[in-house]
């Protein structure tokens, strides 16, 4: 019975312990301050760095689509794109199901620059910035 009380209580501090880790960790890492809404657009890199060089999110009749340019030539045509709002996590599909990138997206505040961080090797190694360009 003893070992039966000490092993109950060494599991409740398990537990305990868990939830104070998963709480400090929840502070740690903020909430993503980057609506969904903020991404539509037409982008540009600002600077040599990042996957792309050109590149826009649309919204069109319930659809996504995404679309990449390349010295102003079409690069990727009638891609697709999805936003984790929660994490800030941005992925971006070609039209061919092969072609994939994922980022985590941060914005300034006036949410006319944004830097995509890559999140594997295929979608690139370092940061870039882009600008949001012009209606």
């Amino acid at each position: 019975m003893t070992r039966f009380l000490l092993s109950a209580a060494l599991m409740f501090s398990l537990a305990a312990c868990s939830a104070e880790q998963a709480s400090a960790t929840a502070a740690q890492s903020p909430a993503c301050d980057v609506a969904e809404a903020a991404l539509i657009g037409d982008w540009q890199r600002s600077g040599d760095a990042g996957t792309f060089e050109q590149f826009s999110l649309v919204t069109q009749n319930g659809e996504r689509r995404f679309d990449s340019w390349l010295h102003e030539r079409p690069e990727v045509s009638g891609g697709s794109w999805s936003y984790q709002a929660d994490d800030c996590r941005l992925a971006l599909n070609g039209a061919d199901s092969n072609l994939a990138w994922h980022f985590k997206v941060s914005a300034d505040e006036a949410g006319n620059q944004i830097t995509l961080s890559p999140l594997d090797a295929g979608s690139g190694t370092v940061d870039g910035t882009y600008q949001r360009l012009a209606d």
